[in-house]
C-alpha cells in the first residue's frame, strides 16, 4: 500500500519505501491534492539530527552547515522529499519547494505544509478529508487526531 501503488509495474527492479519524511509528506499531500488540487506549496521539515552531522564543529567538505555541532545547533539542510514526491505523484512534480531544519533531538520529526489550492476550502474541510482518509485503506500510512 502506498500513494502510487496502483502504478506498480512488474518490470521495476527496485521498489523503495524511502524515508520517514516522505512517508508522512506524500500521503498527506496526496489526500489534499486529490480533494482540493494543489497549485503550489512550501514544505518545511523539522528533523532529528542524523549521522551525517558532526558531534563537534569541524570541516565538512562542500556543505558548511554539515560541519556544525549537531547537539547544539539548528542546522538548515536540503531535503529530497519534494523531488521524490514529484516522482511518485507526477501531477505534483515542480509544484513544491522545501527545506529542512535538523534539530538537536534524537527522535522526532514534524512537517509544515503551506499550499495554494485550486478549489476554495476551509480548514475544517481539509481536516474532514484527512480524517476520512485516515479511516480508509490508506490508514496504514495516515493517521488523524484532534489532540
Amino acid at each position: 500500500m502506498g500513494v502510487s501503488h496502483d502504478k506498480y509495474d512488474n518490470s521495476f527492479k527496485i521498489v523503495n519505501n524511502s524515508s520517514c519524511t516522505i512517508n508522512h509528506f506524500a500521503p498527506t499531500t496526496k489526500v489534499i491534492h486529490d480533494n482540493f488540487d494543489i497549485m503550489e506549496g512550501l514544505m518545511t521539515i523539522v528533523h532529528v539530527i542524523t549521522t551525517i552531522l558532526k558531534t563537534m564543529d569541524g570541516p565538512s567538505g562542500k556543505l558548511w552547515h554539515n560541519g556544525r555541532k549537531d547537539a547544539q545547533n539548528i542546522i538548515p539542510a536540503s531535503n529530497g522529499t519534494v523531488k521524490t514526491t514529484g516522482k511518485i505523484i507526477p501531477e505534483l512534480n515542480g509544484k513544491f519547494t522545501g527545506m529542512a531544519l535538523c534539530v538537536p533531538t534524537p527522535n522526532v520529526s514534524a512537517m509544515d505544509m503551506t499550499c495554494h489550492l485550486e478549489k476554495s476550502s476551509k480548514y475544517s474541510d481539509i481536516k474532514k478529508v484527512v480524517k476520512q482518509a485516515s479511516e480508509s485503506p490508506i490508514k496504514v500510512m495516515l493517521g488523524s487526531t484532534e489532540d
